[in-house]
């Protein structure tokens, strides 16, 4: 299908905007979407309003936009309604909650069927607390994700949006239009970003030597059952701790198999001797 370029390594055919709101505030939020449905967009470039009311029905949604993805699809999703810090994203009428663990599931299928090609914009109070909910040991939900990291004004959601999108029209480059509209009042996330800084943490935190001889001395009992070795002799022993060392001792092959999983086979942006460094303190620069 065609679409627009985002950026280089991200490209969106269509933009979705997912909205769950109580009937006595839709007045803004019909107020932006008729501005979007304005936009001359590009061929290719579609956009679609969809209103949910409940839980299950959000559910259904996002998994219709996952097999909208596997037949070409490339969405950018706009989250329009309430969120909060503990529970998730707020649906009305029915007072429903999604809670960000399964948002995160359910947006990870969208993800995977695009290669990691998927943009969100969260215009919903406390939507950061969503990337808490990550892990690298399973494949990233978004590539880029923007959301306020606490609340935001119904007002500044009005004036902000339709100037976002109209300049992301324009300029077709989604992190220049964050930072010239949304910077003040919103934060942006890098999947590239989270899994170097979630990388670097492992390897400060469960890399050292002491825990690294815990860690293998509470794995060999598993790694020699897994042999069939009931009894093991000194030698098993031996053979055990020193097949863990070598598993366990991070290195770049550490850095590519986590980036196989999380980041949905693209590259990673950074090196192991980068991550290493971020580790110890340091900054090792992205590639976008």
């Amino acid at each position: 299908m065609a679409g627009i370029h985002l950026i280089d390594t991200i490209s969106v055919n269509k933009i979705v905007w997912l909205r769950s709101l109580p009937e006595d505030e839709l007045g803004p939020s019909n107020r932006m979407i008729e501005e979007l449905e304005t936009l001359q967009l590009d061929d290719g470039l579609a956009f679609e309003a969809i209103t949910v009311s409940d839980r299950q029905e959000f559910l259904d949604t996002l998994a219709s936009l996952a097999r909208d993805a596997a037949r070409g699809v490339k969405p950018f999703l706009h989250f329009d309604c309430h969120g909060s810090a503990a529970d998730g994203l707020l649906l009305a009428p029915s007072g429903e909650h999604l809670s960000w663990s399964d948002l995160g599931e359910a947006l990870r299928a969208i993800n995977v069927e695009t290669g990691n090609n998927l943009c969100c914009l969260f215009a919903a109070c406390h939507a950061l607390n969503y990337a808490k909910t990550l892990s690298i040991s399973h494949a990233a939900p978004f590539f880029i994700l923007i959301a306020p990291p606490g609340e935001i004004s119904v007002g500044t959601l009005e004036e902000r949006m339709p100037l976002f999108y109209r300049r992301l029209h324009q300029t077709k480059h989604v992190t220049d239009c964050y930072d010239e509209v949304l910077r003040a009042d919103m934060t942006m996330i890098h999947a590239k970003g989270i899994f170097a800084k979630a990388l670097a943490k492992y390897i400060r935190d469960y890399t050292g030597k002491k825990v690294a001889d815990d860690r293998r001395g509470d794995l060999i009992p598993r790694w020699l059952e897994a042999r069939g070795i009931t009894s093991p002799t000194v030698k098993d022993r031996k053979m055990a701790r020193d097949a863990l060392k070598a598993a366990l001792t991070p290195s770049q092959k550490t850095v590519d198999h986590f980036a196989g999983k999380f980041l949905i086979g693209r590259e990673p942006g950074v090196t192991f001797e980068q991550v290493v460094l971020m580790a110890a303190g340091g900054k090792a620069l992205q590639k976008k």
